[in-house]
């Protein structure tokens, strides 16, 4: 299992909807970093979670899919950073 981060850029509020629902809903064990940016807990490779998501696109957005692993630094929620110590340390 790893820690990925969901990065995107939409512009539309409805396709933006569309995509953290389906994140939330197909990937339970994740969490809100920031308005675009969404770490998810998977066995998947990032190129099975941008495929996911693709289909919400298009020629004007970006999405970026990339692993995490530690050392990492941050402040911010502490759920958040209690979240990222779990999946971090397990993964």
């Amino acid at each position: 299992m790893s820690v990925l981060l969901v990065i995107y850029e939409i512009s539309d509020l409805q396709k933006r909807s569309k995509i953290v629902g389906s994140l939330r809903k197909r990937y339970r064990i994740s969490v809100k970093l920031t308005e675009s940016v969404y770490a998810i807990y998977t066995d998947l490779l990032p190129v099975r979670i941008f495929d996911h998501v693709k289909q919400y696109l298009d020629g004007d957005d970006q999405l970026y899919v990339v692993p995490i692993t530690r050392p990492f630094t941050g402040y911010g929620p502490r759920h958040t950073t209690e979240w990222l110590n779990d999946c971090l340390t397990t993964g």
